[in-house]
Order: C-alpha cells, then sequence, then structure tokens
C-alpha cells in the first residue's frame, strides 16, 4: 500500500470509522480481494457476472460505515459498457449507488486523466456526474505528485470532511482539498 492511501485509511478511519474496506494492520479493516470478473467470455455474460460480483461484495461489507474504494482507474467514464474488459479497472456509478445503501459514507479512487479544461475541471465534471447519481459530494482530496490522482468524499459528515482538510494541511501542498467542486 502506498504511503498516501495508507495515510489517508489511518487519517479517515480512525474515529467512529473504525470499518474501513482496505487492507491496513493499524486500523480495524477488511479488505474485498476478488477481482472485478472481467475476463468472462462470452462478452455478452460480462453485465451478469459483475452484478453477481457486486452482490457478494454489498453482502460481506453491508455493516460497514465508510467503504474505500480503489478501482485501478477510478470512476468510470460516461457510456463505459461492464461487457468491456477494460471496465474491471473502473467503478460505475450505479455501482456506487448500490454501494452506498443505509446512507454509509464513501472515499472512491479517480486517477485524473487529460480532460480538456484540466485536472480542477474534471474534478468539477465528475462532482456534478455523481450529484447527478443522488450523491452529496463532500469534496475531493487531490495529490499532486507524478500522477494525479483524487479521492472523492461521497456522503460524508462534518467528521470525515474535517479529516480529510487535516491530511491537506499536513501533506504541505502535495495534497490539496476541493469542496467547491
Amino acid at each position: 500500500m502506498t504511503r498516501l492511501c495508507r495515510s489517508l485509511v489511518d487519517d479517515l478511519g480512525n474515529s467512529r470509522y473504525w470499518n474501513v474496506e482496505i487492507e491496513c494492520q493499524s486500523i480495524h479493516a477488511s479488505f474485498a480481494r476478488e477481482l472485478v470478473p472481467c475476463e468472462i467470455r462470452p462478452f455478452a455474460q460480462r453485465p451478469a457476472e459483475r452484478r453477481c460480483w457486486l452482490l457478494g461484495i454489498k453482502a460481506r461489507f453491508k455493516d460497514r460505515d465508510l467503504l474505500f474504494l480503489d478501482p485501478d482507474n477510478g470512476i468510470a467514464p460516461e457510456g463505459l459498457s461492464p461487457t468491456r474488459q477494460c471496465a474491471g479497472k473502473s467503478v460505475l456509478i450505479n455501482e456506487l449507488q448500490e454501494l452506498a445503501e443505509n446512507h454509509r459514507a464513501i472515499v472512491v479512487y479517480h486517477h485524473q486523466s487529460r480532460r480538456k479544461g484540466g485536472h480542477t475541471e474534471e474534478l468539477r465534471y465528475l462532482a456534478n456526474r455523481l450529484r447527478d447519481g443522488g450523491f452529496e459530494v463532500c469534496g475531493a482530496l487531490r495529490a499532486k505528485p507524478w500522477s494525479p490522482r483524487a479521492f472523492f468524499i461521497l456522503d460524508g459528515d462534518e467528521e470525515l470532511c474535517g479529516r480529510a482538510r487535516k491530511i491537506a494541511a499536513s501533506w504541505d501542498g502535495w495534497i490539496s482539498w476541493h469542496s467547491d467542486i
């Protein structure tokens, strides 16, 4: 686990949010190791297999207060079909909606792209898509070094957002908090 992810888990997860879904020794946590079924053939079966995978994840972590999702590429682009093999590297917004049952908070990783308008514009664009999906987007932590990435906080309370602000302050400009997206 990278230093950044370990710090986020430790700093976001040490409070009433003790059930963070990531492998970490310092807090009580669980990790879903089941891979997204993206190699299935024929391609037409991928959505059904992915649905079974999602239902299994939902059942396993139904009592958790906070989910930390770390898909390889982040939030799926609009129109990405779950029949595509590359869909296994992204989380679909409808999947986030299902995982958010009981109004639990979610922190979701997104690897930033070269979207026209720049990284801040991409944060706004994704935040609007998430809002359109019914989420309260509390903000996003954006890590700047080398390969920009963001961690969106969905349906979080003031305590969780306060922890995110502290993370940004403690990383001395390497991580910024964007509550105005």
